[in-house]
């Protein structure tokens, strides 16, 4: 497999992105220094910058050991957040981003949950985890509110 699969869920798709989703990268959470507090990258200045990093995880999901998928509501090809799945020998590491905006509507779990089934279902995976930062608890809750 050489890019990330649709996968829907009730409320969201999530698809391989592309590098048309730069603005709307940059828009939704990328230049938010609240939402980039969080994470392992600084705030965008730019949308050439959002440009970039996006081209870099589109050329990383080529290997096969990492795949991005842009996180969209159904019906709107807008995207609002993006979550990555890790491969690391029997496991898979989640890692996730969602606009402030659509923080608190449960978007966040539903997609997890659903990579989360998906990377079980790959062969060899039995294992799937995510990070968070002390400080923000509802990743932390989201990540074991439904049993896979």
């Amino acid at each position: 497999m050489q890019t990330a699969p649709r996968i829907e869920t009730p409320r969201l798709l999530l698809r391989a992105p592309v590098i048309e989703d730069a603005d709307a990268i940059f828009e939704e959470y990328a230049a938010d220094p609240t939402v980039t507090h969080y994470l392992t990258w600084l705030a965008h200045e730019s949308k050439e910058t959002t440009a970039g990093f996006l081209r870099a995880r589109i050329n990383v999901s080529k290997t096969g050991k990492e795949f991005s998928w842009a996180i969209t509501l159904q019906g709107n090809d807008r995207v609002i957040g993006m979550i990555d799945a890790r491969f690391q020998g029997h496991r898979v590491e989640i890692g996730f981003v969602l606009g402030q905006k659509h923080w608190g509507q449960g978007y966040m779990t539903e997609a997890t949950t659903a990579l989360a089934k998906w990377s079980l279902g790959q062969h060899g995976i039995f294992r799937v985890w995510a990070v968070c930062g002390e400080e923000r608890s509802a990743p932390l809750i989201l990540i074991f509110h439904k049993k896979t």
